[in-house]
């Protein structure tokens, strides 16, 4: 006795002309199909597995037709306010410069590690250096796990991509030939304390700009690191390692100290490096 085929279970059939055509029923009851000239009704038949595999699983319906540049779109509109504006920003370049042109058309429910290994090659040859692509991969990654997450997709393809290997290269820091040519090229300069601290600290540009005279101890010959500035927004550090006091060179405290009198005789400000309207450069 032949086993009736139960609703929504889904079915392969051929036409006449040689298509090769499945159908299931998603999680709303419509009927879905899928065609192909080139695959045979058992790949077919597998195909429509995996589908109603999707389905029992979770994955949302709608996940079906849409894609990668469309659900880019809403993955960065997501994150807007939930990630740094320096985190932002550079998600968003990378979905506009490297995703949305080569990937964009694509259906999202289709990407595969293939796809992603034949971008990353293709950056390379066009100049990106690893590290650069690397991070076209990281922001893909992140993409997808949301995504995963949403459960618009059944697993992660790019986990199954290989991204480029890493070069490292050693940092070297300036001389002290270098160092001494730049502090007296920028002695004129307002904002010379900053280069100084730049070069004797190892602090991050946001971080200098996040200074405020609160975190200066120039009697102690220290400063403590409690935000950052990124296009005027300010943050507090990432993580708690983030925080953290640093010894001042003499010739830092030197800086500062001269610095701080040279701000005095314009305006009093809470930040060690102001701008004109004494809120953080770049606000």
């Amino acid at each position: 006795m032949t086993k009736k085929r139960a609703n929504g279970e889904g079915s392969v059939y051929k036409t006449k002309d040689g298509r090769v055509i499945g159908s299931w029923q998603d999680t709303t009851g419509k009927t879905r199909y899928m065609t192909s000239k080139t695959m045979t009704k058992r790949q077919m038949s597998a195909a429509v597995r995996k589908k109603l595999q999707d389905r029992d699983e979770g994955i949302a319906a709608h996940s079906e037709g849409l894609t990668a540049e469309r659900y880019m779109d809403r993955w960065l509109e997501a994150i807007r306010s939930n990630v740094r504006p320096g985190t932002f920003k550079p998600y968003e370049a990378i979905v506009r410069l490297h995703i949305k042109p080569t990937l964009g058309t694509t259906k999202l429910d289709t990407l595969n590690a293939l796809q992603l290994e034949k971008l990353y090659r293709q950056k390379l040859d066009v100049g990106l250096s690893p590290r650069r692509v690397l991070y076209i991969h990281v922001t893909i990654r992140k993409a997808l796990n949301d995504a995963v997450r949403l459960q618009l997709l059944a697993r992660n393809v790019a986990d199954a991509a290989i991204p480029p290997r890493q070069v490292k290269s050693e940092i070297e820091p300036l001389t002290q030939e270098q160092m001494r040519t730049l502090l007296e090229a920028s002695a004129p300069d307002r904002l010379q304390a900053l280069y100084v601290l730049a070069i004797t600290t190892g602090m991050r540009h946001g971080e200098l700009l996040g200074l405020q005279w609160k975190d200066v101890d120039l009697d102690g010959g220290t400063l403590r690191v409690s935000r950052s500035v990124y296009e005027g927004v300010v943050s507090p550090p990432k993580t708690n390692a983030g925080r953290r006091t640093i010894r001042l060179s003499k010739l830092a405290v030197a800086a500062l100290k001269q610095h701080r009198i040279d701000t005095a005789m314009r305006r009093k400000a809470e930040w060690v490096f102001p701008n004109a309207n004494g809120t953080p450069i770049g606000h």
